[in-house]
């Protein structure tokens, strides 16, 4: 029983990050398009900048969902 619940656990956590990890780069795509169809983002500083915090963003969230999953392992 032990082994289906963390099992089972382990799969909602890669599913979470998988999520993740599509919505982070569905968006780095649509940035990246908007720039290569002349669109917006012509100026390289503010397209690093963009794709920084997007990437950003995501890290924080992926950090925060961690910390509350390690927190809830140990409760």
């Amino acid at each position: 029983m032990t082994t289906a619940l963390v099992g089972h656990g382990a799969a909602q956590q890669f599913e979470a990050h998988q999520l993740e990890y599509a919505r982070t780069a569905d968006q780095l795509y649509r940035l990246g398009r908007a720039r290569r169809d002349g669109v917006g983002w012509t100026d390289d500083d503010a397209f690093v900048a963009e794709a920084e915090r997007i990437i950003s963003l995501s890290n924080e969230a992926w950090m925060a969902r961690t910390i509350e999953e390690d927190g809830a392992a140990h409760r």
